[in-house]
């Protein structure tokens, strides 16, 4: 059985879900992050001693410097153009690593500004743009931490001061307030899921949230895999395509969405959710809801608990639906160090952070200190060794377009990327178009140049000459998901490794419905 959870679900909703899997018996507790961010939070573990990002908005305003790698703020995070845009006025570098050359990235012009929206005025965002082929940020890396290392040495034979400074679940309280043995054997992440269901040993499935089965990789094999579940049950505030293929047993159950009034036995409920920066807010919703038979997160898990457990658990599940406070009032027992009077805290302006030690350079690693770890190898993916002559294999990378959240809500104008009325295209490099054959407006097949004897292919798609290094390639998430073999991910994280793929291209002719929403030829070049 597994327990599937969205980032979006609020604390005390994702407080009570944990409870409900391990009463039951298991820490298979896969979550969205598996998809995008648990490297981040392998990596800085042990890196620096905190699993999340340390930067908040108001370090903006005092930095000397700012890198990004990969990130395309114009697109995933528009507000933070905001604090980018004031950190330039400052004369703030801005240093760039990302194959592609993203608008937003490049310049800024201010919507809230009359000004610059009549005017030609606008900011330049990066003063550096370095673009890296795929997995290149690797190797820029590590060419930093070497240099930085160079500058200590010098600065210590010359005596002129040091570049550097030299200076996870809480199993036995769960068990002790709520009476049940919490499971000792490690859970199944998302990828660890997707080959149980493959080999049959996932047999039960219950998402809180999200769009598991179109976020996944290996799309063509994993949706015949999902239809074999014996159980599929799907809690969530809009349908998508994971409720379309229903398995043997399906439970579909609408729930409150966040901006709607939470009313339990006519008492007005409030919560709490954590932001990608670690600041923890309080909420309440002002809308009526759509209809008055739909059920919040926080009972429907409270009902399926009480169902499914014998009751010999010890956890409130019905005073905790009557009254969401008691929920934060066992958070903080059960995290005092975070969560301290949580109850009060929430509401503070801007809410509250998450201790982050490494902010206040107190390095909780093995060793006490901040530590550079050197790969074993600059060669991102040796776990793929394309078949084809190496002339003829294209690195792909994956992305969203600028009106895109997820898997979730999605348009067909990426106005950043100069792309209109379509999703089904591929940005290249004009050398490569040129070298293998091709030519912008050209529509080509996908196939992974790996592991013959799975077909893994997406098309067709049309080619738009793009800056983009020589040698890789672009083209939208989650269309290209099928491209993604299950088990080329990170070693020890497994995110899956959707942003370096090695494909080739085919000749192929568009059906009637891709002729329809092709681009002009006067815009395949961007």
């Amino acid at each position: 059985m597994v327990f599937y959870a969205s980032g979006r679900a609020s604390l005390e909703t994702s407080f009570m879900y944990q409870l409900f899997a391990r009463a039951y018996g298991t820490n298979n507790l896969p979550d969205s992050s598996n998809m995008c961010h648990e490297s981040t939070s392998v990596g800085l573990q042990e890196s620096i001693g905190v699993p999340v990002g340390t930067v908040t908005l108001a370090d903006f305003e005092h930095t000397d410097c700012i890198f990004f790698f990969g990130q395309n703020v114009g697109s995933n995070s528009p507000r933070m153009l905001h604090p980018l845009q004031e950190a330039r006025k400052r004369n703030v570098p801005i240093i760039t690593f990302n194959p592609i050359r993203e608008r937003g990235l490049e310049r800024f012009v201010n919507p809230q500004s009359p000004r610059e929206m009549v005017g030609p005025e606008s900011t330049v965002i990066s003063t550096q743009y370095h673009q890296v082929a795929i997995g290149g940020d690797t190797a820029a890396v590590m060419g930093m931490i070497k240099a930085l290392l160079v500058m200590e040495r010098t600065a210590c034979e010359h005596q002129t001061g040091k570049v550097l400074d030299q200076a996870k679940v809480p199993k036995d309280k769960i068990e002790s307030l709520f009476g049940f043995k919490v499971p000792e054997r490690k859970g199944l992440a998302t990828v660890d899921t997707c080959e149980g269901m493959l080999d049959g040993s996932v047999k039960g499935f219950i998402a809180l949230g999200g769009n598991f089965l179109r976020a996944i990789p290996d799309t063509d094999r994993m949706e015949p895999a999902w239809a074999g579940l014996t159980l599929n049950v799907q809690i969530a505030t809009k349908l998508n395509r994971s409720h379309l293929l229903p398995g043997k047993h399906a439970w579909l159950l609408p729930c409150l969405g966040r901006i709607e009034m939470d009313r339990q036995d006519g008492v007005e409920q409030v919560y709490s959710t954590e932001d990608s920066t670690g600041c923890i807010r309080g909420w309440q919703g002002r809308a009526d809801p759509a209809s008055d038979q739909l059920r919040s997160e926080t009972a429907i898990i409270a009902g399926i608990a009480q169902a499914t457990l014998d009751g010999n658990e010890g956890v409130p599940w019905e005073a905790w639906r009557r009254d969401y406070a008691l929920i934060r009032a066992s958070i903080a027992q059960v995290y005092p160090e975070i969560f301290h009077d949580m109850e009060t805290r929430m509401w503070e302006p801007g809410g509250f952070h998450r201790p982050l030690p490494a902010a206040q350079r107190q390095w909780k690693t093995e060793t006490g200190k901040a530590r550079f770890i050197a790969p074993r190898t600059l060669d991102e993916d040796d776990d793929v060794s394309p078949g084809h002559g190496a002339h003829d294999v294209i690195q792909l990378m994956t992305l969203r377009s600028n009106d895109q959240f997820n898997t979730t809500v999605y348009g067909y104008n990426d106005r950043f990327r100069g792309v209109h009325g379509t999703r089904s295209v591929v940005f290249m490099n004009r050398n490569d178009m040129v070298r293998l054959g091709f030519a912008a407006g050209d529509w080509v097949t996908l196939r992974t140049a790996i592991e013959p004897e799975v077909r893994r292919e997406v098309g067709p798609l049309q080619i738009i000459a793009y800056d983009i290094p020589e040698g890789c390639a672009a083209a939208y998430y989650p269309e290209c998901n099928p491209l993604v073999p299950l088990w080329h991910h990170a070693e020890r994280s497994k995110v899956p490794a959707a942003k370096s793929v090695p494909v080739t291209l085919h000749p192929t002719f568009p059906d009637k419905q891709a002729q329809a929403h092709a681009l002009p030829r006067k815009d395949q070049v961007v």
